[in-house]
């Protein structure tokens, strides 16, 4: 299903549809379409990124005709300005996202006064900041350390 809707995209730049995508479980359809040849017969090309910032990139800079981006990432980059169409829901996550800490470290309360890593492109600056704000901290308790998911 995916193949077939990404192939009737418009194609104004090449005749092959090039689709950006970084390795996460919800593109997994995309990649399974590519390994059993479908995409090929679809004359569209899989080009796999390390992070959805490379993949927003590549699309701003016309790598790229589509790119498999989660709502939230399609949203700010909508906010940005960038004429976008979601074409399809690929997948609907049901909260597999965690914070990674130290084995020193127990609960959200005592990050307090700590460098946290996060990515703020994605939905990890919204987790990061509903835990902290459930546990009586804001984002000034914390370093903010920006870090890609790669």
């Amino acid at each position: 299903l995916m193949s077939v809707l990404l192939s009737s995209c418009d194609r104004p730049y090449q005749d092959r549809l090039k689709v950006g995508a970084n390795h996460w479980v919800g593109y997994f359809p995309l990649y399974l379409a590519e390994s059993e040849g479908l995409l090929a017969k679809s004359n569209t090309q899989l080009l796999e990124y390390s992070s959805s910032v490379d993949v927003i990139r590549a699309l701003k800079n016309r790598v790229i005709n589509a790119a498999a981006l989660t709502l939230d990432e399609a949203m700010t980059l909508a906010d940005t300005g960038y004429p976008l169409r979601i074409i399809l829901v690929a997948d609907i996550s049901d909260g597999a996202d965690i914070i990674v800490a130290r084995q020193s470290i127990k609960t959200v309360a005592e990050l307090k006064g700590k460098r946290v890593g996060v990515e703020n492109t994605a939905v990890g600056g919204f987790m990061l900041s509903r835990a902290l704000s459930l546990n009586g901290l804001s984002s000034t308790d914390i370093t903010v350390v920006p870090t890609s998911i790669d």
